[in-house]
């Protein structure tokens, strides 16, 4: 019988350092699954996926704005070769593709066919911030806007926003040691929906690890 462990790491951006804490303290703060509709933090308005279109609903006017066309992400995002996109379960509960508001409320980090992109809430500009016929899996922006986390495969990487350089934030990833992903029962028993957060400080990364061999 194979025996599942299960680690909290911490990595730091500036020293690649890490340490063991407990899960407990990240159990109040972990939220749950993003509704369609999302709040901008400074709650004047909202975000949603409408009919293929990225619109913003002003809250005090009561008046919207498309965005962005989700098929303009669609033709950015840089596609698998025919038949090569790898199988990749998830538990229903759990965090992957959702759109998210960077804590000033200025723009929208949108994951999309694969690749992330950052939307401009006032000018509808797109970034894209991946190229590549990987999956990028719950990406999240950091409290100050610079950088993007993200897991691929069973690794975890960081793209900054603003050169678009990506880092490389753990190694050795696999289905038997999954950095940064999601055994089934966590979701399901725990109700966690991510297995990785940033700082408030935007310095250090904690995420789970399991071990499955």
């Amino acid at each position: 019988m194979r025996k599942a462990a299960c680690f909290l790491l911490l990595v730091s951006l500036a020293w690649a350092q890490k340490k063991e804490i407990t899960l407990e303290v990240l159990r109040e703060s972990s939220g749950r699954r993003g509704e369609e509709r999302v709040w901008a933090p400074d709650g004047k308005s909202f975000a949603v996926r409408q009919k293929q279109e990225l619109k913003i609903y002003d809250a005090r006017t009561q008046s919207e704005r498309t965005l962005v066309a989700f098929s303009t992400l669609d033709a950015a995002a840089v596609k698998p070769p025919s038949g090569q996109r790898p199988f990749d379960w998830t538990n229903r509960n759990a965090t992957t593709e959702e759109m998210t508001w960077s804590a000033d409320s200025q723009s929208l980090l949108c994951p999309n066919q694969g690749d992330v992109f950052l939307v401009n809430a006032a000018s509808g500009k797109v970034e894209q911030l991946t190229r590549t016929p990987d999956r990028e899996i719950d990406p999240k922006l950091s409290p100050d806007g610079r950088k993007v986390v993200f897991r691929r495969g069973w690794d975890l990487y960081t793209v900054e926003v603003a050169s678009k350089k990506e880092t490389r934030l753990t190694s050795g990833g696999s289905e038997e040691l999954r950095n940064g992903g999601l055994d089934w029962v966590y979701p399901e028993e725990i109700g966690l929906s991510t297995a990785f957060w940033w700082s408030p400080d935007s310095r250090w990364i904690a995420y789970l690890q399991f071990d499955t061999s």
